[in-house]
Formats: C-alpha cells, structure tokens, sequence
C-alpha cells in the first residue's frame, strides 16, 4: 500500500509549476523521422529453471540475461515504429492525445517440463494529458485471452542543452487471464517438492524507469536508463517466479536521420 501511495503521489501530484520552470520538452513533430542505433539490454530473471539464450547458447537459471539490440525507429505521418510495435496518432495537441496501439509483447518462459509461454499480439489504446498516460492493451492472438491496464507519468525535464532526463514512474495491472496463463501451473504440470499447481490472478506492478539522453549533437545521441519493477503477491506466489522485484537496463547509441 505504502508503494501505491508513493507512485500515486509522483504520477498525479508532481507540481506543474516545477516541471514547466525545468523546460520539459516534447520534440516537434515531423511528418517523416527515423533514428537507428545498437546497444545493450540486461535484465534480471525473475523465473525460477528459466532456459534462455544468449549469443544463440543456452543458459538456464542464468541470474542476468545480456543481449545487444538493434534501435531503429521510425515515423510516418501519424504512424510511429518501434521495437515494441506500431502507434497510430489518432489525437494530438499541446496537452492531451489518444494513440492506438498494435503491440508484440508478454513475459515469455521456457522451463523443462513445462508448455512455453510465449509473446503475443496485443491491441490497445493510450490516452496522454499533459504528463499522465493510461493505456490498455488485449491479447487479440488468443494465446493468453488477457490485457493489461497500465497508468504512468513520463516528464522529460533538460538539464542543459545535452542532457535531458526521463524519470517513468507507473502502476501496471494485468488481467486474471493474463497472469495464468503466464505464470500460472497447471495440476498435470506439478512437480511434487518443487513445483506446486497455481492459478494465476490479477496482479499489480509497480515501476520506476529513470533514463538520461547525451546528445553530442542534435542528430547523435548517448541513450542510457535502468527499470525497476515491483511485483504484487498474484505474480510472485506463482512457483515459476524467485523475486519480487526485477532490475533491468540499457546501454545505447542513437542517430537521428
């Protein structure tokens, strides 16, 4: 409760007056943009015998997954590309906008013994006013039948010409359907000492994302950030899951064409 209060406070009370003294700044739309880049992606695992691969060899229970990720971007009149999928800007002005979302997402696992859960394609609309961003996105792919609900606050705040800060703070909401099927343990997979049954319910996440943009010049740009995630008791009570937290971060160079 104490982490609700206190991610509630950052997303709907973080003073105005503040963040506009700090020139928060969204970058002037373009009818064509892309960016390209490469970089570094680490994130913890959280999933208990989880099979992973790194460089093509696999690891299992492997405490840090390391991977290098192409960063390519792109925007066509109201369309925007991206790692996690396709926005369409149905909406947009100075304060508030509506986009809908195309997503190819989930918390995939693989573990001996168990029927894999895999990604999925998620169907969603974003509503923005001013800093505020609610979200919703289904699986319409019906691997998982479930979606998520998420609600956050994402300020970019230049702290001098080259270095911009991005501090994400939100709550995430997924669907009963969502966590079972993604951590959930069906009676026919259990294994007795060691992997009980589950089914899963809807569970909550927390989550705080700083990031900072060095830019050495207006098209070439140093991208770094770190994410930490706060899992409620629907998620970590499953078997397949060790932590309640989760840490992950990225390294990574961008240029603007």
């Amino acid at each position: 409760m104490l982490k609700l209060l206190f991610i509630l406070s950052i997303i709907l009370f973080f003073p105005p007056n503040y963040l506009l003294a700090n020139k928060i700044i969204r970058p002037p739309q373009k009818f064509f943009s892309t960016s390209i880049g490469g970089g570094l992606a680490l994130s913890q695992n959280i999933r208990k015998n989880n099979l992973t691969k790194i460089f093509g060899k696999s690891y299992q229970n492997k405490k840090v997954t390391y991977l290098p990720i192409p960063i390519v971007s792109m925007k066509i009149g109201r369309f925007r590309t991206s790692a996690m999928g396709l926005t369409f800007d149905a909406y947009q002005s100075p304060l508030w906008g509506v986009d809908l979302l195309l997503m190819y997402t989930g918390d995939k696992y693989k573990a001996d013994l168990m029927q894999s859960r895999k990604k999925s394609v998620f169907l969603g609309i974003n509503g923005r006013f001013h800093i505020i961003e609610c979200s919703y996105i289904r699986d319409v792919q019906s691997i998982s039948h479930g979606g998520i609900f998420t609600i956050s606050s994402s300020p970019r705040i230049a702290l001098t010409k080259k270095i911009h800060l991005n501090v994400k703070t939100g709550i995430r909401f997924y669907s009963k359907n969502y966590v079972d099927y993604y951590f959930g343990v069906k009676d026919h997979k259990v294994i007795i000492g060691d992997r009980d049954s589950y089914s899963g319910k809807s569970s909550t996440a927390f989550f705080i994302n700083p990031g900072m943009m060095y830019f050495f010049s207006p098209t070439f740009m140093l991208m770094a950030g770190v994410g930490i995630d706060f899992y409620s008791n629907g998620i970590y009570s499953s078997p397949t899951v060790t932590r309640k937290t989760k840490l992950s971060g990225m390294l990574g160079l961008i240029y603007k064409i």
